[in-house]
């Protein structure tokens, strides 16, 4: 384990003995013999950890303990003292010390607390990061993706991909908007040898400019306006596991660059940052743009398009494989059920299927997910005829409309948001309302929800 570690006492022998002991384990370290000099050093050091005598020349240690908390909020804290106390102890840790330690101590037992209060700091930023995976930033949309299914075309993907899960070079994947190139991403993390390390996935197109280095890289206290903390990056959080760059063609020439370095050498450096940090992450990068194109436009650094095109696998779109259609179907609406809490979902008919099959579906998976659900919010309690996927999809069965996204949205929704309107205006309860309606109550709160529809009527 490594990381930065201020120590802050008086006496210079304590001190030393610290420094080295703690250097001979990997840890940098720095010494100072004050308060003032702790205020003073605090932010060009950046420590993950501050070990505080708790009587000091010009303060009390908890006291500075305190103030150097808010002057850099991701440190951690561990006082040592040779006047220790049961009092002293109880208010230091509820102060927020992690451990407290009487002098002298054994070498080993100040090892422990170093290490377990740097792997909890750890542990509590990739917490945080967990937290946000949902952000705009990591939302995965295939995050309720079939299984492969093994059509002639997807039977090569899966080989392909077979083949990249077990290889640590960089792999490229293809294909259109929507086909499932994040779950083939995070497809191959599950079958690989990383499989039981971190998977992260990153959007490129949903980060500014301005944020996409200290999202990928992280940045130290002070780096900008506003990085009050450290933030570990994409790639150090990833660690022994493997990073998604979804949508890579959308990163500016000078992240591109630093991506590119990363890629040759394994390692980086935070903004900010004065040391260069290793990590062992696999890198799977995904687009639907026609990256070569990118190159000969001055968009895409030709040299990254050479380091992540190791293993290329290219996802054909789903009017490729229409074969593939039953079983996709039949997986997304299991995943459908369970997402929207019901006990059962309507059947779709032989004529729908076919028409299904018929439709050239632009929006590839993404699409047929989205029509199969607002599907079953339309049909919730009997069978999904044909009709209802010709008015969706303006195929010659149904109403023409200017195209399939405007028919659906400007028809099928504005008609469904007024009868349920309708309903609770005119309903004394919500159970009253999805009786009018024909669905379930349960139906009702998840269409209110989807399409925002706000009431005062009671449950």
């Amino acid at each position: 384990m490594s990381g930065n570690i201020m120590i802050v006492d008086d006496e210079l022998f304590m001190s030393d003995m610290l420094a080295t002991l703690l250097g001979k384990h990997g840890y940098e370290t720095l010494v100072v013999s004050s308060a003032q000099n702790a205020r003073e050093k605090v932010s060009g050091f950046c420590p993950d950890l501050v070990l505080i005598d708790l009587m000091l020349p010009d303060g009390h240690g908890a006291d500075l303990m305190v103030e150097l908390a808010s002057i850099h909020p991701s440190s951690k804290f561990i006082i040592i003292t040779g006047h220790g106390s049961v009092r002293s102890a109880v208010e230091t840790t509820q102060m927020g010390a992690e451990d407290y330690l009487e002098k002298p101590f054994e070498p080993e037992r100040l090892l422990l607390s170093v290490r377990n209060a740097m792997m909890g700091r750890k542990l509590r930023e990739e917490l945080n990061l967990y937290r946000h995976r949902t952000d705009k930033y990591h939302i995965s949309v295939s995050s309720h993706a079939p299984s492969p299914h093994r059509t002639p075309a997807m039977t090569i993907v899966y080989d392909l991909a077979k083949m990249a899960a077990e290889s640590s070079g960089s792999v490229l994947i293809l294909g259109e908007t929507g086909v499932g190139k994040d779950y083939l991403a995070k497809w191959i993390h599950s079958n690989s040898p990383r499989c039981e390390e971190p998977y992260f996935s990153v959007n490129c197109s949903a980060i500014s400019k301005e944020l996409a280095e200290s999202e990928l890289f992280g940045h130290e206290p002070g780096a900008f306006t506003g990085a009050k903390g450290r933030k570990l990056g994409m790639l150090e959080l990833a660690q022994k596991g493997t990073l998604l760059l979804n949508e890579i063609g959308e990163l500016d020439l000078a992240t591109q660059a630093k991506l590119l370095t990363f890629l040759d050498t394994k390692s980086f450096l935070r903004i900010g940052g004065q040391r260069y940090i290793s990590v062992d992450t696999h890198i799977i990068a995904a687009t639907n743009r026609d990256l070569v194109q990118q190159v000969a436009q001055g968009n895409f650094r030709q040299d990254l398009f050479y380091r992540i095109n190791v293993f290329p696998i290219t996802i054909p779109p789903l009017r490729e494989r229409t074969e593939d259609l039953g079983s996709l179907i039949s997986d997304l609406m299991g995943s459908l059920q369970k997402r929207m809490g019901l006990s059962r979902v309507p059947k779709i008919t032989n004529l729908a299927l076919s028409l299904l099959k018929k439709y050239p579906w632009p929006g590839n998976v993404r699409e047929l997910q989205n029509v199969l659900e607002r599907a079953i919010i339309l049909s919730p309690d009997k069978a999904i005829g044909h009709e209802l996927f010709a008015s969706m999809l303006n195929t010659p069965n149904g109403p023409e409309v200017s195209s399939p996204a405007k028919g659906l949205k400007d028809t099928l929704t504005n008609v469904e948001r007024d009868l349920i309107v309708r309903a609770l205006q005119t309903s004394p309860t919500k159970r009253e309302a999805s009786r009018k309606l024909g669905i379930t109550r349960h139906s009702l709160t998840y269409k209110m929800k989807v399409l925002g529809i706000a009431t005062d009527t009671p449950d």
